[in-house]
């Protein structure tokens, strides 16, 4: 019988995939990092936006109303009128289901065509 040869061998494993590894998990936690920073930016962002937003609504509502007033002094000729007459629509738009702005336009309207506005509501009224 033949007789076979022994071979011994020494297989040395050299782990070159660590150090990529490290470099990726290193480049993920700075990506999370630089990630999160940008989240807390976008609330602060947000933030104000919304406070701009609802800044901006007052203003608006503001500036309508002081429109209405000027528009009320004009057809009624007065400060102290139109003060009564706001009043009166005031008043009068706390009872009904139309907005304030909706009343005022249309005493403004009316009073304009040189209808008296507490005549005709009280004809409505009844």
């Amino acid at each position: 019988m033949a007789r076979f040869a022994e071979a011994k061998f020494t297989i040395r494993a050299v782990n070159k995939t660590q150090k990529a590894f490290s470099q990726i998990n290193q480049g993920v936690g700075d990506m999370d990092r630089r990630f999160s920073k940008m989240g807390r930016g976008l609330q602060r962002i947000g933030g104000l936006m919304a406070t701009a937003f609802v800044g901006r609504q007052v203003v608006d509502t503001i500036t309508k109303f002081e429109k209405l007033e000027a528009s009320l002094r004009t057809i009624t000729g007065s400060a102290e009128k139109a003060s009564v007459a706001f009043g009166f629509i005031q008043e009068f738009a706390a009872t009904t289901p139309f907005q304030l702005e909706e009343v005022t336009d249309a005493f403004i309207k009316l009073k304009a065509l040189g209808l008296k506005a507490a005549v005709v509501v009280a004809e409505l009224a009844a």
